[in-house]
């Protein structure tokens, strides 16, 4: 099985987004009658979710063609930047196994919809490695953390992140920390002009200056089958950083970029506090991705392993189809 997701044909890809698939089809089978209420400081959300109407199956299909081109794009990031084995399909298959490890709901759908923007700006930040001239490539990141940010204000956090990546890079100029604010601030920018031109500057000030006053550091509340899946999936992360760790022979820019993921790792179990419910944070089961990707590049062959692989995909599938028997 291990050795079918080390290649990446059509007939691959099929199956990773038919497993796909099979993982959402229960949440279609159930669809809620309405959206959850969120906040205005997503405005890109609100405006889509008011585009395709009051009923939740539009937003559902546009969300899953984004987790879908998310999990092309994913694999696509992991084996550029040598993360995973080169021509696999093993980053796809992590990133469904893990982003579908507890049962789909509305409530995820602003990350989901947020996950392509933040994986630009992961991507970005790889590339600074290889890059001597860097200015161009900081704007964007700042420019796809804030876009990140409209459908999912949580993550304007990441600046952080980006910023503390900036000195494991070797950045020194106070310029170069500054640029990526100037990214981010562009997007709020044109929200700015827009409230302005329709008389609604006042409120628009007034949104975002409780929203993002009020975030707060919440307990993480997790059920038992929640605690269940994170217990395992850390279980499988430490196997997995060992494995990565045994095996690495990788150039010093794969090993910054190691550093600057597990940084990343770090900042989305802050997140996943200030989420309610926690679990609806993907990107701390997006990263964790990255590392059994990794893990699994390096397993030769085994059999353990494999039936892990499928032990894994049946367990999904069954965490997604379980809700509609109880």
């Amino acid at each position: 099985m291990l050795q079918f997701f080390k290649h990446n044909y059509l007939i691959h890809y099929a199956v990773v987004v038919i497993v796909a698939a099979l993982a959402w089809l229960p949440f279609f089978l159930r669809l809620p009658e309405t959206l959850p209420e969120t906040g205005a400081t997503a405005p890109l959300y609100h405006f889509l979710a008011e585009l395709l109407g009051p009923s939740p199956l539009a937003m559902s299909i546009v969300t899953f063609a984004a987790f879908v081109f998310a999990l092309l794009f994913f694999n696509a990031m992991l084996t550029s930047n040598q993360l995973a084995s080169r021509n696999s399909t093993l980053g796809a298959l992590t990133f469904v196994l893990c982003m579908a490890c507890t049962p789909l709901r509305c409530e995820n759908f602003q990350f989901l919809l947020a996950c392509p923007f933040i994986m630009l700006a992961m991507q970005t930040m790889y590339s600074l490695l290889q890059n001597d001239k860097p200015e161009t490539y900081l704007f964007n990141v700042g420019l796809f953390m804030s876009i990140a940010s409209l459908f999912y204000y949580t993550s304007m956090i990441l600046i952080l992140w980006v910023l503390l990546a900036f000195i494991m890079i070797g950045y020194k100029s106070l310029r170069l920390f500054l640029i990526p604010f100037c990214g981010m601030l562009l997007p709020y920018f044109v929200l700015f002009v827009i409230a302005y031109f329709n008389h609604g500057i006042f409120v628009f000030l007034d949104t975002y200056s409780h929203g993002f006053c009020g975030l707060e550091i919440y307990g993480l509340n997790l059920d038992s089958q929640e605690i269940i899946t994170v217990s395992v999936l850390v279980f499988l992360f430490l196997l997995s950083v060992l494995k990565v760790m045994s095996s690495s022979n990788g150039s010093i820019s794969v090993r910054k970029k190691n550093n600057m993921t597990t940084l990343l790792l770090l900042f989305s179990i802050v997140m996943t506090a200030m989420q309610r419910p926690a679990v609806c944070n993907g990107l701390f089961f997006m990263t964790l991705a990255i590392f059994f990707a990794m893990a699994l590049s390096a397993v030769k062959k085994s059999k353990i392993v494999d039936v892990l692989v499928v032990m894994s995909m049946l367990a999904v599938i069954a965490v997604q189809y379980l809700p509609l028997f109880l």
